[in-house]
């Protein structure tokens, strides 16, 4: 159930320029969010769970668009993905969370190789048909002269019952036979980019 992960929509404008100024490394990026159980003697048992499948860009202006493939969820537990996509995302009919966040706060003329940055930033997440303002805690290192790592440097709060999971997560909870699933889960996440002009 999750969230994820992610990653805002953006005070956005007219149209966006064509080419990227940075563009994500899908296979070295990833969203992870953590999940909680509950049971009916009380205990308790916590587990993280991992998206693989993330893409997008940062255009010139530092705009940042980052697409959540929520299809690509893997608990470890074959039924339990299908259970998560099918009745808390719905990934038939909304298969991609999206983030957009401004991160215009970075100025990577001044970051060398090796050096960090980090910073809050003000996002949107849209699952389903619902967006919702999040807050993003960015880090920000320069691993080669036009390769980054973008990645939380603390954890990003999601309330899935806010984009319409509530009645999935009860029916998991149902069927698993638990006192409870939590609804709201922390997520972070990894990007790899690479700056393409």
């Amino acid at each position: 159930m999750q969230k994820i992960i992610l990653i805002t929509t953006l005070a956005a404008s007219t149209a966006l320029p064509v080419q990227a100024a940075w563009q994500v490394q899908s296979e070295h990026s990833k969203v992870n969010f953590v999940t909680e159980k509950i049971f009916t003697n009380g205990k308790s048992v916590k587990e993280t769970q991992l998206i693989s499948g993330v893409s997008g860009q940062v255009n010139d202006q530092k705009q940042a668009e980052i697409k959540i493939d929520l299809a690509t969820i893997d608990t470890k537990i074959p039924i339990r993905n299908d259970r998560i996509k099918q009745w808390v995302l719905d990934t038939t009919n909304y298969r991609y969370a999206t983030v957009k966040a401004d991160l215009s706060g970075i100025d990577e003329q001044k970051l060398t190789v090796g050096a960090a940055k980090q910073m809050e930033v003000d996002g949107q997440l849209t699952i389903r048909e619902t967006t919702l303002p999040i807050k993003l805690f960015v880090k920000v290192t320069k691993n080669a002269a036009a390769d980054y790592l973008v990645e939380s440097y603390q954890d990003t709060s999601i309330n899935i019952n806010q984009y319409g999971g509530e009645a999935g997560v009860q029916q998991m909870t149902k069927v698993m036979g638990l006192k409870s699933i939590t609804s709201v889960v922390p997520v972070k996440w990894a990007l790899t980019l690479k700056q393409t002009h």
